[in-house]
């Protein structure tokens, strides 16, 4: 850990701001800190019970992440850098408005994919 710091130490200008911005940089090295968009999980998560539902559909992972990328396109991101914040954002998605936007938004992402596939079609 000195090694470290003293190897970024002599480039940094030490103002409040910045000592804090290294402080975090540091904190979330050293913690392995990741900052994720839970609706992104739970839009995987959504995705199998939307293509159980329609027969023919591509389920190769070219496809399956472009379904994937359109519906997050559609929605709002939600992001956590902890588990517990993971936890309250996935315990506010109990409301049925987020739930429904993810089932629609998947839907219209299954069916835009599935007519232009990015491979040929089988």
């Amino acid at each position: 850990m000195d090694i470290l710091i003293e190897a970024i130490t002599p480039t940094f200008n030490y103002t409040s701001t910045s000592v804090l911005h290294y402080q975090f940089l540091l904190t979330v090295w050293w913690n392995q800190v990741k900052i994720i968009n839970v609706v992104e999980q739970m839009v995987w998560e959504a995705m199998d019970s939307v293509l159980e539902q329609k027969s023919g559909i591509c389920r190769c992972e070219k496809c399956q992440a472009d379904i994937v990328a359109y519906a997050l396109n559609q929605l709002s991101p939600h992001y956590a850098a902890s588990k517990l914040g993971e936890v309250l954002i996935k315990t506010g998605a109990l409301d049925r408005d987020i739930q429904v936007s993810i089932l629609v938004a998947l839907t219209e992402a299954v069916e835009i994919v599935s007519a232009n596939p990015r491979h040929e079609k089988e």
